[in-house]
């Protein structure tokens, strides 16, 4: 189920307080997993918020503004730059990366500061892909 796959996805990265898979087309927030020290609304916000940088008509903003001649990725039709946020809160780090059979869809990770970023994001991009199959 796409719960245990949240569940086993925060269990592998490091440090990880919450993860949620996040509908950004449609604004829905699809299952949240969190431990104590973070609450599911908190998670759901954060991923809420972050998830209008992820559809297409901020991606063509962005494009247009920041990498007008990088073009697309001829392979996926993704823009390079992307397919992954990492955001700096007041002592959390965010992952939010898009699945990539389904851009429309994004998985936030909340892990503490503390948390190696490099050994975050691998864990992090595995993960989705074990969580992409449950969508």
């Amino acid at each position: 189920s796409l719960e245990s796959a949240l569940s086993d996805a925060m269990a592998a990265v490091p440090d990880c307080l919450g993860v949620a898979c996040v509908d950004a087309g449609s604004g829905t927030v699809r299952a949240v997993q969190v431990t104590e020290p973070l609450s599911a609304d908190s998670l759901a916000t954060v991923a809420l918020a972050t998830a209008a940088l992820f559809r297409q008509e901020a991606d063509a903003l962005v494009a247009g503004h920041f990498a007008p001649d990088a073009g697309t990725d001829a392979a996926t039709g993704d823009q390079p730059w992307g397919r992954d946020m990492l955001v700096y809160s007041d002592g959390l780090i965010h992952v939010l990366m898009r699945m990539k059979k389904n851009p429309d869809h994004v998985v936030a990770f909340a892990c503490r500061m503390s948390a190696n970023i490099g050994m975050v994001l691998n864990k992090a991009r595995m993960a989705v892909e074990q969580v992409a199959e449950q969508v």
